[in-house]
């Protein structure tokens, strides 16, 4: 249990990398024990190519992080245009393609002590505050396991579902569905 109520996000110091994979290796999932239930991480982190921001209440222990991604690989926003672009809005094509800015999440994970708590809706929450005039995109991995908890997590935090993506990774196929939650000053 939390002992302060008090939560900042932070842009993640150097001195916080431990924590953050610690909290990551706990909930990185091998592809035979995903758990839909459960949620579970698929992607490794790069800390070189990547931004952190950390979850906590002052005190030394990280309550969990938000991995934003630096971009989109065009090939990807490229696909995705094409496979799902007549159901897209103009102003999130050109979200996507970069004419607009945007927020791109790689990945949130909570820490195991704290998960249940909604720690995960209030990391989102500050995640807009320092980014109100922002769409913020998440994916969630759907196969080969659909990350249900995932999905419904994000819906809770007012994330809409806007296109799928295939992906071969390693040789073996993936999936995500990119979900999109609007500017804080466009909702409703």
């Amino acid at each position: 249990m939390l002992h302060s109520k008090i939560l900042e996000l932070r842009p993640a110091k150097v001195s916080d990398m431990d924590q953050i994979m610690a909290i990551h290796s706990d909930h990185l999932k091998p592809r035979d024990q995903r758990d839909a239930s459960q949620g579970f991480l698929v992607g490794q982190l790069n800390a070189s190519r990547d931004s952190y921001y950390v979850l906590g209440n002052g005190h030394k222990q990280i309550n969990g992080y938000i991995c934003l991604l630096d971009y989109l690989p065009e090939e990807f926003v490229d696909e995705l245009i094409l496979n799902n672009g007549a159901f897209l809005e103009e102003e999130i094509i050109r979200e996507l393609k970069g004419e607009l800015p945007l927020v791109k999440v790689h990945q949130v994970a909570i820490h195991q002590d704290f998960l249940g708590q909604g720690l995960g809706k209030k990391a989102y929450s500050l995640l807009q505050n320092q980014f109100p005039n922002l769409p913020i995109y998440a994916f969630v991995c759907t196969y080969p396991v659909i990350n249900e908890r995932s999905l419904e997590f994000h819906r809770a935090c007012g994330f809409e579902e806007i296109g799928e993506q295939e992906y071969f990774k390693q040789e073996e196929l993936y999936a995500h569905r990119l979900l999109r939650r609007a500017p804080k000053n466009k909702e409703i």
